[in-house]
């Protein structure tokens, strides 16, 4: 087993602190290795509840993130405060990591905040259930640790799961009648709408040729600048890459996307980033997102393309309401409204986008190593495919 830092001790200085502060721990998760530079590099995020129990965040992301490091160590703990926790909570460690030469190259925009949120996905899970009060995994060979976060579920969170079938009462019907309301018809509303948006400009423009089309999950996103402002602005993330098949070589685009729920006192109001992204006083953060790696002479000219159709493009209205407005009212059918405290939501509301899996790899040890971000996919213009499903949970 690889030990890397010293974790005994700062174990020992984090019990010390919460017993001065009043607080009780009630999960830790850490990730561990050594940087280029040969030192011993720990990541950690913790969660922790008043005396009397109740917690103080549901969602922590982990702190220093944004490393190389060679041979991780992955760790989720339970500490004994979360005996304490009514209703019980299970854990989740979340990570995405890539190649440390996955995006070497290409525009300037966009580059870091990709590097950090577009990879391969380690999970951790702990429930209830488990015995264990430890879970740890391990990735040999050098990569990028990108945004990680430590959450906490309770089972009655409302959540919307990836698919519900027709016919059942959870059903909420879309317009067309064909299809219920629930996270795969959401993500490939997505994915249809950049899609088209994409192909036209691409086709306008004589750029190419679509030659492969993903659309990826990043589990939470914070709208800084609505935040700066003195507004909650929580989400999920998604990522749109498509290739382009080119005359001498392919360029790769990838159009980052968020879908943000503002604090709006007795429930949220939805804006999507870019996608028809219309606050007075702010301004889409993730259209300087968008990056292009091509060939040197085109990748520049295909991003600016590409970013110009997406920041004129908004979601299709449904049953005569703008997306977002008709995105609340489904969502409040499927999960029900948000709860109400002293007149208001809960401030410190979270959300949370995870795969619809909550057990572990193949030998069952709570550990998903291999699982990637990819929610949809197509191929040139063969039928779309649906690599993994997630579930969106509201963590009030």
């Amino acid at each position: 087993m690889r030990v890397f830092g010293n974790t005994a001790g700062a174990l020992a200085m984090l019990a010390a602190a919460l017993a001065t502060s009043g607080c009780v721990g009630l999960a830790t998760g850490t990730i561990a290795g050594r940087n280029d530079a040969g030192a011993n590099i720990d990541m950690e995020g913790r969660l922790v509840a008043n005396p009397d129990g109740s917690a103080r965040a549901r969602l922590v992301t982990l702190t220093r993130p944004h490393t190389t490091l060679t041979e991780a160590d992955y760790t989720l703990e339970i500490l004994p405060g979360n005996g304490r926790v009514s209703p019980p909570q299970s854990y989740r460690m979340i990570a995405i990591f890539s190649q440390t030469d996955d995006f070497s190259g290409g525009t300037d925009t966009g580059r870091a905040f990709m590097r950090d949120h577009l990879g391969a996905v380690a999970t951790i899970f702990h429930n209830p259930s488990d015995t264990s009060t430890r879970i740890r995994t391990s990735r040999d060979g050098r990569r990028h640790i990108g945004a990680a976060w430590l959450a906490a579920v309770q089972a009655d969170d409302r959540r919307v799961p990836w698919r519900i079938e027709p016919g059942t009462n959870d059903c909420k019907a879309m317009p067309d009648g064909n299809d219920c309301f629930d996270m795969e018809t959401l993500t490939r509303l997505v994915f249809d709408r950049v899609s088209d948006v994409v192909t036209t400009r691409v086709r306008d423009l004589g750029l190419g040729r679509i030659a492969e089309q993903e659309l990826h999950y990043i589990p939470n996103i914070v709208h800084a600048g609505l935040e700066a402002g003195g507004r909650r602005a929580r989400g999920f993330g998604l990522v749109f890459r498509v290739r382009v098949g080119l005359v001498f070589q392919d360029a790769e685009i990838l159009i980052p996307m968020s879908v943000l729920f503002l604090d709006d006192v007795r429930g949220y109001t939805i804006v999507i980033d870019p996608l028809g992204f219309d606050l007075r006083d702010f301004d889409p953060e993730n259209l300087d997102r968008i990056h292009a790696h091509g060939p040197l002479f085109q990748e520049g000219s295909v991003r600016d393309a590409v970013r110009d159709g997406i920041a004129a493009a908004a979601m299709p209205t449904l049953n005569g309401a703008r997306f977002e407005d008709f995105l609340v009212s489904m969502l409040e059918a499927v999960a029900g409204r948000p709860r109400i405290t002293n007149g208001r939501i809960n401030p410190g509301y979270d959300v949370l986008l995870t795969s619809d899996r909550n057990t572990g790899g193949s030998d069952g040890d709570g550990v998903r190593r291999h699982a990637d971000g990819r929610i949809w996919r197509q191929v040139g213009t063969q039928p779309v495919e649906n690599p993994q499903g997630v579930q969106l949970i509201f963590l009030e």
